[in-house]
């Protein structure tokens, strides 16, 4: 729990997210609650997660932090702490370290519709195959991948 003035909070704690906003591609909220502007952790608040793309002209990814920490429970059962992600603006969820949640959250993700994967498509993100292809690391790798497919054939007889 964050006690801190909202003005305070702005004055500090949004500076970097200000000057960033533009050009990170990800960004992963935490599960603080600050007081001041929204009783719910960061992560579950389309407050803030509205600010960061309406005031601060964040395009890219929102990450959930992990649904399965303690921080994240307030939001009930791993369903409901995803639902309340994905109602706030995240794009991402995240699941460490509780397989039985992961399953859970899988499932009650199936069959969800959202516009908001199109926005996740931005040309930044799209690797360029030629240019990959080009790089003397990748070639190495996959000269090593193709060996190592060749060893696993079977020999013809």
């Amino acid at each position: 729990m964050d006690d801190r003035p909202l003005e305070d909070i702005k004055r500090h704690d949004l500076i970097p997210f200000a000057q960033l906003a533009t050009q990170l591609e990800g960004v992963m909220p935490a599960h603080v609650i600050y007081s001041a502007f929204d009783k719910r952790p960061a992560g579950f608040s389309p407050s803030w997660l509205g600010m960061l793309r309406e005031s601060l002209g964040f395009k890219g990814c929102v990450f959930s932090d992990d649904l399965s920490m303690a921080g994240a429970h307030e939001a009930g059962d791993p369903k409901a702490r995803a639902q309340a992600a994905l109602a706030a603006g995240c794009d991402m969820l995240l699941v460490c370290n509780d397989r039985a949640a992961a399953l859970e959250v899988m499932l009650a993700c199936q069959g969800i519709e959202t516009k908001r994967p199109a926005k996740l498509r931005y040309s930044r993100a799209r690797p360029d195959l030629d240019a990959l292809s080009a790089l003397g690391r990748w070639r190495r790798a996959h000269a090593k991948l193709e060996a190592l497919a060749n060893q696993s054939k079977p020999s013809a007889i």
